[in-house]
């Protein structure tokens, strides 16, 4: 997030910082202030969606990528398994769920396919 805000030319102050999603949207919907956050933090708290805005961030867009990570050698076939199952979960359930609750967000929101690693291919 700092990176997204040091291209867009922001600096912003920061006042608090706190690692619970829920926590802070609990804050912003109960009229502490606003956040700056991603759409999974946002699915982590959507019990409070009623009771905030959501606006975007001005582009250029940032991105998230997640890695899975395992020993070199060891299980490599059960990570890409893993890796697997983790990409079909975000793709079908969190994205559905956040298009769902923000149907703008719709073109902010993708899973993309792996990277040409052999244990994705199930080879180890």
């Amino acid at each position: 997030m700092e990176r997204h805000l040091r291209r867009l030319r922001v600096n912003a102050v920061r006042t608090l910082e706190i690692d619970s999603s829920e926590a802070l949207l609990a804050m912003v919907a109960d009229g502490a202030g606003w956040a700056i956050t991603t759409p999974l933090c946002l699915l982590q708290g959507r019990t409070h969606a009623p009771r905030i805005a959501v606006v975007p961030l001005p582009r250029p867009s940032a991105e998230r990528t997640f890695y899975v990570v395992g020993r070199s050698n060891e299980h490599e076939r059960t990570v890409g398994v893993f890796a697997g199952i983790a990409r079909k979960i975000l793709k079908q359930d969190a994205e559905a769920k956040i298009r769902h609750l923000w149907p703008w967000i719709r073109s902010a929101v993708s899973t993309v396919g792996a990277t040409n690693h052999p244990s994705m291919d199930g080879q180890d």
